[in-house]
């Protein structure tokens, strides 16, 4: 059984990569903070000066985290 927060809530056992913006008009970037308490195998990259739209803003760095990612590698940063 997955470990559960004070609250009930489980905690996510799969890894996870979180790619986030830091131009996030809508979502700042402390709405990241403490994430790493409801996911065990957190991966979280932000990408300066770009907006809530990671993908269409950086499609090269967010591919380049997904595919090692996904390959088990280390997950570049990029700053």
């Amino acid at each position: 059984m997955a470990a559960l927060l004070r609250t009930g809530v489980p905690v996510i056992e799969t890894p996870t990569l979180m790619v986030w913006g830091e131009a996030d008009v809508a979502l700042g970037k402390d709405t990241t903070y403490g994430t790493d308490r409801y996911v065990r195998e957190l991966t979280l990259r932000y990408l300066p000066g770009v907006s809530h739209w990671v993908q269409q803003d950086a499609p090269e760095m967010v591919n380049a985290m997904l595919s090692a990612f996904l390959r088990g590698e280390s997950v570049p940063s990029a700053d």
